[in-house]
């Protein structure tokens, strides 16, 4: 079992430093009893990836909020939400890379918001 709070902690001094030329802020507000239910380097390149890439595409500022969920049953545990707000949806338009990674697409914030209307963001969940 992996501590949450720690390891996002130590994700967001990363990521601030990593993005420090752009003048991103990432804000915490992490659950302290939160697990995870494996190893750290695991939790760290998961939430990492989103973290890092919503630092990418966020205008200043991107949070980042650990939950933890009550069972919803006696058989099942806790679930953990990480939940990653980059604030791309605030920006009047978008670029983003193709799927072929060589071209790039042009959008604006009507066209975007259509297009990822249902889509999941980042979410990634382990159950027993």
């Amino acid at each position: 079992m992996t501590e949450v709070a720690p390891a996002i902690e130590a994700l967001r001094r990363t990521m601030e430093k990593i993005h420090r030329g752009r003048g991103i802020v990432v804000e915490v507000e992490a659950d302290p009893s939160a697990k995870f239910r494996g190893e750290r380097q695991d939790l760290e390149e998961m939430v990492g990836n989103l973290v890092d890439n919503a630092c990418k595409w966020a205008a200043s500022r991107v949070f980042i909020e650990v939950l933890v969920e009550a069972p919803h049953q006696a058989s099942t545990g806790p679930r953990l939400h990480i939940i990653v707000d980059d604030s791309i949806e605030a920006q009047p338009e978008i670029y983003m890379e193709a799927g072929d990674h060589e071209t790039l697409l042009h959008m604006s914030h009507a066209q975007f918001s259509r297009l990822t209307a249902n889509a999941l963001h980042g979410r990634f969940s382990a159950h027993d």
